[in-house]
């Protein structure tokens, strides 16, 4: 890159501190200005990006309190994600590597005039960034982010891993940034989805955040619906039909249930491929 280029991208990394007081009222910490670098990352790089700073003296930076970058709007993050892609123009229209990224990063907290609420331009040393690892299973806890259409994204937690497959539990909502989501604040939809494994594996389901703390907005092995109909020798599903545990114990249900979950009208399904759950939650909504 030249003086000229790496010059315009400082001006946006700055800007992105002062967006982020325009939202919150206060200057970002270092450690939140990475974090939402990590997270527009998420559209340049095959996975998010981490980073580790080391700072004068030796010291490792271990970020101060607690984030604040949930509270955000999605416009910062697009702004991260339109500056990263720029630094991906002018490379060649390549992403920067891991390396050149964080030579990037280092220049211009030195050099540049980003205010920081915790740190300033003579604190710094050195920035690194952790190349993104390739996810082949994603764990119970993990957040997916889901394409769909309009640029956009359907967030699931990983619920759980059993003999019926993954299990997703699917937040309300379209987000056009691929973020995480705050527990507390989530609206979760009803029932978990169970899926594969492949659209991880390939990519085209990316692992953005870990959170536990969303588990809680889901049954911890859910359920698969059976109508009354079914053919299934020396089993009694009921009058409106049945759920099925994953360790093989069956209930029974009542109307209610069935009506919500879709059994009575046809509309339930115990399972999706990858690409048929995409095409689902993009047409289903906040369902």
């Amino acid at each position: 890159m030249s003086v000229s280029d790496v010059d315009a991208l400082m001006l946006k990394l700055a800007a992105l501190s002062d967006e982020f007081e325009e939202q919150v009222g206060s200057r970002p910490s270092l450690g939140e200005l990475l974090q939402i670098l990590g997270w527009a990352s998420h559209g340049i790089y095959s996975a998010p990006l981490t980073f580790d700073v080391k700072l004068k003296g030796g010291k490792r930076y271990s970020g101060v309190g607690a984030t604040r970058v949930g509270e955000l709007n999605d416009s910062i993050f697009v702004d991260a994600a339109s500056l990263l892609a720029d630094a991906a123009e002018v490379s060649s229209g390549r992403p920067l590597s891991p390396l050149g990224l964080a030579s990037f990063l280092t220049t211009s907290l030195k050099e540049s005039g980003i205010l920081l609420s915790d740190v300033t331009r003579e604190d710094v040393e050195e920035v690194t960034v952790r190349a993104p690892k390739k996810v082949s299973k994603p764990e119970i806890g993990d957040v997916l982010a889901i394409p769909v259409s309009g640029a956009a994204y359907r967030m699931a937690s990983v619920v759980a891993r059993n003999r019926f497959g993954t299990a997703l539990g699917f937040i309300r909502g379209k987000f056009q940034v691929p973020r995480p989501v705050i527990g507390e604040q989530a609206a979760a939809c009803r029932f978990p989805i169970y899926t594969d494994d492949r659209l991880v594996a390939a990519g085209a389901w990316q692992v953005v955040d870990h959170d536990e703390n969303l588990l809680s907005l889901f049954p911890a092995e859910p359920e698969i619906y059976h109508t009354p109909d079914l053919q299934w020798p020396g089993m009694n599903l009921g009058k409106f039909g049945a759920a099925e545990r994953a360790s093989g114990e069956i209930r029974l249900v009542e109307i209610g249930e069935a009506r919500e979950v879709g059994l009575l009208d046809g509309t339930y399904r115990q399972s999706y491929l990858g690409e048929s759950l995409e095409e689902f939650m993009d047409e289903s909504g906040n369902r």
